[in-house]
């Protein structure tokens, strides 16, 4: 299973704490950079914009990462965006993204359809076109959750009223029992997030729970104001258009469904290319 690290980035008067993969490559972490900070960069930015910097206690200054230097440790760093703009010709971008393209295709499953676009990779980032950017799940805010792998009515993680276990196979007409709304539980300068559901009939909330790998996810009942156990917290994280939640107990697990509709943690060994049954669409609701 893939180690993660902290790495502390500081951009500006902004201080974020994120997660990387040990032994990953600084190339990768100017995408998550990206993501983490979209709220205060210009939608301009693109990834061949950013450096990052470190201290050397050596030379008492601060020092370039080099694109392909990995990662192995906890580290404290800056990044830096350069006066090129994503508007910037194809010519002047690095030569990691310069002849990069993602091609136009047309990929047709029995549920799911895509149409992907002719566009250079170094506009893939907060200035993208809306359909091939990460959504960002916000704090306080109502969502259903669809996963393309279960194979069950219409794909939605639902809570059963009867039995509290989590499935994925509810449909547009199950209603509250489909709805969930993403709470802060931000930590340690972590964003983490609680998927609840509301029972407005009982006037009861219930978290959802992991219970290790394997087994059934499950609504918990929760108190309002009460902490949350580290079973019932998240980390967003982000593939594309999709999300993915790694629960904070089992911090090397991630929200994930099958074919048959069941809901539980499930493994998740590279984020560059991730486990299916962990990734979600996000259907925000009003």
């Amino acid at each position: 299973m893939p180690k993660m690290i902290k790495i502390h980035v500081t951009y500006g008067e902004t201080k974020r704490v994120i997660s990387h993969q040990k032994g990953g490559e600084v190339q990768g972490l100017r995408h998550t950079f990206l993501q983490v900070f979209s709220d205060v960069l210009s939608s301009e930015i693109a990834p061949a914009h950013v450096t990052f910097q470190r201290y050397d206690d050596k030379f008492e200054d601060y020092v370039e990462l080099q694109n392909n230097e990995r990662l192995e440790d906890d580290i404290k760093i800056r990044a830096l965006i350069s006066k090129q703009t994503a508007r910037s010709s194809p010519s002047e971008a690095e030569p990691e993204t310069k002849h990069q393209h993602w091609h136009h295709c047309h990929l047709t499953m029995p549920r799911f359809s895509c149409i992907c676009l002719n566009s250079d990779l170094t506009h893939v980032g907060p200035g993208a076109p809306i359909f091939i950017r990460p959504h960002l799940i916000k704090k306080n805010t109502t969502y259903r959750l669809w996963n393309s792998v279960s194979r069950q009515n219409d794909s939605f993680i639902q809570r059963d009223p009867n039995t509290n276990i989590v499935n994925c196979s509810g449909s547009f007409n199950s209603g509250i029992n489909t709805v969930m709304d993403a709470i802060d539980e931000t930590r340690q300068r972590t964003f983490y997030v609680a998927l609840t559901f509301s029972d407005k009939v009982a006037n009861k909330n219930y978290a959802m729970t992991g219970n290790g790998k394997g087994q059934d996810i499950t609504a918990l009942e929760v108190q309002s104001g009460d902490p949350l156990g580290d079973e019932s917290v998240y980390e967003p994280l982000y593939y594309w258009s999709y999300t993915m939640f790694r629960n904070k107990s089992y911090n090397t697990l991630y929200l994930g469904c099958d074919n048959t509709g069941k809901t539980t943690l499930v493994e998740n060994l590279d984020l560059d290319y991730p486990n299916p049954q962990a990734l979600f669409v996000l259907n925000k609701l009003p």
